[in-house]
């Protein structure tokens, strides 16, 4: 199996329940969903497709200036589809796509032709590539996986830019096995000019201290004037642990002037002070600002069972950085991990509350197979799928 062949299965194996220093296995109580949602179709649709983009993981989105939505995706298929089946396929380690956004009817999915996709230019082979890549010459065997998280600075004072978190893989030497992979970094790139077309982005990349995974969720917090930035720290046993930190947006490129939550409402300029605020948790999430029926607001995290799990859990806060309620189930994908689709697993669960019809949370999430012919042969899975969660059931307490 080659690198372009296990690339998929590697972001799975590293991101989903290895950390960079090894394996964690939680253990979550096997308490059962709390109700039958339905899948949103609408939505699904959208990421259905037959030709070009074809399929991909990660599937997070950002409101962008312009009354645009940009998501950022994975490693990604790019290629046709034939009879259900991915066909000529390349694989790219990310890519982008931008579709037209109305706020006066949020929830409403694009139309296909309505979503332009974005990779990197081809290669001497004639094969596309991905459309962010590490620039430093000695990174030629290294790839950027997107985490998830990204700030989107929309204010015409904070020079409207826009900041996704990245995290840099490199192979190991000569090792091929589907473990011959180690975290290089973290990183985020700058687009400067996110007004812009995509076709005309400016990219800049910061390298962050690899003290951990930051940006698996970050988010602006204008009333408080920072942003607010997740981060995945294995600790002794190699579990993944969330931490946070802060910054003013002005300050926000300099990693030398973010602050750590240390507890107790103190912020310092150590990462090392920076204490855990959930245990044992996904690596990858989104959390959003989500008024309940009576108006208050509430911070709400959404993320999959860790270790190949079937589930999708929320729990809810009322300030960045908790104390954050107990994981609730609040889906249980189907037709998984059953006797027929026993190689199947969902991940990369992910809240989309900007783009949710009133009253809902738009969620999506990921079916991948511990197989990669799979992939191939079943152009229905990895890709987004869809559930609209009413509200209701997340403030259910």
């Amino acid at each position: 199996m080659n690198r372009k062949n296990f690339s998929l299965v590697s972001i799975v194996l590293i991101l989903l329940f290895c950390s960079c220093k090894g394996i964690f296995k939680p253990s979550f109580q096997k308490t059962p969903a709390r109700q039958t949602i339905e899948r949103n179709q609408e939505w699904d649709k959208v990421f259905a497709r037959k030709s070009g983009w074809i399929g991909g993981d990660i599937a997070a989105s950002f409101v962008i200036p312009g009354n645009r939505v940009l998501w950022v995706f994975g490693d990604s298929f790019i290629g046709e589809v034939k009879d259900n089946k991915r066909v000529g396929a390349t694989m790219v380690n990310n890519a982008i796509a931008v579709h037209p956004y109305d706020e006066s009817n949020p929830g409403k999915a694009p139309k296909q032709e309505e979503i332009k996709f974005y990779w990197g230019p081809t290669d001497a082979s004639q094969k596309p590539t991905a459309w962010v890549k590490p620039s430093r010459t000695e990174s030629s065997n290294s790839w950027y996986w997107f985490t998830g998280g990204g700030v989107v600075f929309d204010e015409p004072e904070d020079e409207h830019r826009l900041a996704l978190f990245l995290i840099e893989m490199k192979k190991k030497g000569a090792d091929s096995s589907v473990w011959g992979f180690e975290c290089a970094g973290s990183a985020m790139v700058i687009i400067a000019n996110v007004k812009e077309e995509p076709e005309v982005w400016t990219r800049r990349i910061i390298d962050l201290p690899h003290i951990a995974d930051w940006g698996i969720s970050a988010f602006y917090e204008r009333t408080e004037h920072y942003v607010f930035i997740y981060a995945n720290k294995s600790d002794e046993n190699n579990q993944r642990d969330l931490i946070l930190a802060r910054a003013r947006p002005e300050n926000f490129e300099n990693f030398s002037q973010w602050e750590f939550f240390a507890g107790k409402d103190k912020w310092l300029n150590s990462p090392s002070n920076a204490i855990v605020i959930i245990k044992n948790i996904s690596s990858e999430m989104s959390i959003d600002k989500i008024p309940d029926k009576t108006g208050a607001s509430h911070y709400v995290m959404i993320y999959s069972e860790p270790f190949l799990g079937n589930r999708i859990f929320v729990r809810t806060a009322s300030y960045p950085e908790g104390p954050w309620s107990k994981p609730e189930p609040i889906y249980r994908v189907p037709d998984i991990q059953n006797e027929e689709n026993h190689r199947l697993f969902a991940y990369a669960s992910k809240g989309h509350y900007a783009i949710s019809e009133p009253g809902t949370l738009l969620v999506s999430y990921i079916i991948n197979s511990n197989d990669f012919s799979d992939l191939i042969n079943n152009a229905s899975i990895y890709q987004p799928r869809f559930i609209s969660v009413p509200l209701r059931l997340i403030f259910i307490n």
